[in-house]
């Protein structure tokens, strides 16, 4: 019985094993076919635009059937290099853990009539793939060297990607097809002799099972008639053990169950002593104490759980430890004792428990199975313990690192942009002036790079002031020092300061104000507000026409700063004003996320308001509110 059922793990093992390296070729041919076509249409991209890069793409995606390529040839040798046709595969883009079974594969089979025709149809391909490699060299070197071809000569060389295009179509076809009909012949082989091995296999499972059953049948006759003796508690009466068999392994079992029974009664006693000395320690704790039975039913609380529910102590089974467990907490904690229960092994969680006030508090539960000789579980033992204030310490902490890996990534990659630009444009003067190529400097070009250093040092300089101030924000250093100026003129210094970055976005930005507007504010935060607010309505706005009012109202000053751009969902009206945070992903624009959390601390210090209406698709208003002061 036994070597019938290894010689059909074996024929199984080897069925899965060649099913996965038939899985592995048919794979393989399809990144075969794919190479072919991404390399063509590579090589018609550098055709027609000569970037070297799709140059690069056409060597990538070529090197996958002429992986494949070597790969065959090497299989087909009588005295094979298995490394050369590992790595030729592995070029192929095979899978390197199925590599060795397709190798077993090719070689087993390689002359079976399927996979012969399949492998033929795939040797139609390496004239096309020669031809192809030449046709790209070819094409390198005219373009290395300068060259450009006649319109008359690009057609030919179009039309002869073309050509291969449509061969390498035929080829992968017929290539396709013939693996495909070698994958079905070799899947109903292996379902025959897997049908066949089963047959025989359960044949000879009956005449196993009717031996058996009547030597069975003597024993079962046997054990029924001593258990049934010693569930009237009379524990004199032992079966007979006539064999080593499962049969013989069982009958000791039971007479081991008896002197177990034995030791178990007398052991009752003394058990009884020692949980009366249990509990008593137990109430002495300052944690929830419970015991469950094998099953997790509860035989007994400490007094700890009785006072923090708020009853006098009662038979536990009438309470329920998991009704006071917070209900969103409750799923995860049944399904997790669930499982430890039925492993036999330490349940640890943290949960949510209710108060005799109705307050939850969070514990953190570890539940103990206690184990008898046989390594059976006889009970449970568990402590609960508040960890409520250490958890929300511990969240804070988390919260803090969060914050601060956050503000890492995001400044990085904001930094590094300005940066990268400016090094850019350094480089290019410095090998400009390398060559002696003075004449590039016209004034024109020269006004040009001063304008964007210009740009990009700004960026950086507001960077840079954003950190400072939520540094002075967190350490309370953030003071201001308020003067009297008009802010009607202090709009127009901004919005002129602002107009190349304005014509550039292609808005146009409309100022209503009166002509003089005096009030005792901080000018340089002020200023910082107002351009946090325009910087957001250019971002954001679609290049549409913004808006910017000013009035008095009420001894108190409105700034409003409206958009026609995408507009914010209600959900993050808030959020926005929060540190990094932004209504759109990061990557969209550029930014540290900080300007609009800045922009309120500001406006809060003047003992002001900022609040925000949207409408999505319609556009955002701003409004800030100053008091005259």
């Amino acid at each position: 019985m036994g070597l019938m059922i290894a010689v059909v793990v074996i024929m199984l093992v080897f069925a899965l094993k060649t099913m996965s390296a038939v899985r592995a070729f048919v794979a393989g041919e399809s990144d075969w076919s794919k190479g072919q076509k991404d390399s063509l249409s590579a090589l018609q991209n550098y055709l027609i635009t000569k970037d070297v890069k799709f140059y690069r793409i056409y060597l990538e995606r070529i090197d996958v059937p002429l992986g494949d390529q070597r790969a065959r040839l090497e299989m087909e040798k009588r005295h094979m290099n298995p490394k050369i046709a590992a790595d030729g595969l592995i070029r192929g883009k095979v899978h390197p853990d199925d590599i060795p079974e397709v190798i077993k594969f090719y070689r087993r089979f390689h002359q079976e009539q399927h996979l012969v025709q399949a492998v033929k149809a795939w040797r139609k391909g390496d004239v096309y793939i020669d031809e192809m490699e030449s046709l790209g060299k070819e094409i390198y070197n005219k373009y290395r060297q300068s060259g450009e071809y006649s319109p008359k000569e690009f057609n030919v060389i179009l039309e002869r990607i073309s050509d291969l295009n449509d061969n390498f179509t035929a080829v992968e076809t017929e290539f396709s097809k013939k693996i495909g009909a070698a994958s079905r012949w070799l899947e109903n082989v292996i379902l025959w002799l897997l049908v066949t091995s089963v047959i025989l296999i359960q044949g000879s499972v009956v005449l196993l099972t009717f031996s058996f059953s009547s030597s069975l049948t003597r024993a079962l006759k046997q054990f029924n008639f001593v258990t049934t003796e010693v569930g009237k508690g009379n524990f004199s009466e032992y079966v007979e053990v006539n064999s080593k068999d499962e049969l013989g392994q069982l009958a000791n079992s039971i007479n081991e169950m008896i002197v177990n029974l034995r030791y178990q009664i007398h052991e009752r006693i003394h058990a009884e002593e020692s949980e009366t000395k249990m509990k008593r320690l137990a109430n002495s704790m300052p944690q929830i104490v419970f015991v469950l039975d094998a099953n997790g039913e509860c035989q007994f609380y400490n007094a700890r759980w009785w006072t923090f529910i708020g009853m006098t102590p009662q038979d536990p089974k009438t309470v329920k430890f998991t009704d006071y467990i917070h209900p969103d907490d409750k799923p995860l904690v049944m399904h997790n004792c669930r499982e430890a229960l039925s492993e036999h092994r330490t349940y640890t969680g943290e949960y949510r428990l209710r108060d005799r006030k109705g307050n939850y508090r969070w514990y953190l539960e570890r539940c103990v199975p206690l184990l008898d000789i046989d390594g059976k579980v006889v009970q449970w033992f568990g402590t609960a313990t508040d960890i409520h204030d250490l958890k929300f310490a511990r969240e804070e902490l988390q919260k803090a690192v969060n914050i601060r890996d956050e503000f890492l990534s995001v400044a990085s990659h904001e930094l590094k942009t300005p940066l990268t630009s400016l090094k850019l444009q350094f480089q290019l003067r410095k090998r400009y002036i390398d060559k002696g190529e003075i004449a590039r400097f016209t004034p024109e070009k020269i006004h040009s790079m001063t304008m964007d250093d210009e740009m990009q040092l700004n960026h950086l300089v507001r960077l840079v002031d954003d950190m400072l101030d939520v540094s002075r924000l967190r350490t309370g250093k953030f003071n201001l020092q308020p003067s009297k100026f008009n802010m009607t003129l202090m709009l127009n210094e901004v919005l002129n300061r602002f107009t190349p970055q304005i014509q550039e976005t292609g808005s146009e930005v409309s100022l209503d104000a009166p002509s003089e507007l005096v009030g005792n504010w901080d000018r340089f935060r002020l200023e910082q507000v107002f351009t946090n607010l325009l910087t957001n309505a250019m971002k954001y706005g679609n290049n549409k026409p913004i808006s910017v009012r000013l009035i008095e109202e009420d001894n108190r000053v409105k700034l409003m700063v409206t958009d026609q751009g995408r507009g914010i969902a209600p959900k993050d009206v808030e959020r926005i004003f929060e540190q990094f945070e932004r209504a759109i992903a990061y990557h969209e624009v550029s930014g540290l996320g900080l300007g609009l959390y800045i922009t309120r601390q500001i406006v809060i210090a003047h003992n002001g308001s900022i609040n925000v209406s949207s409408e999505i698709g319609k556009g955002t208003t701003f409004t800030v509110v100053l008091p005259m002061v």
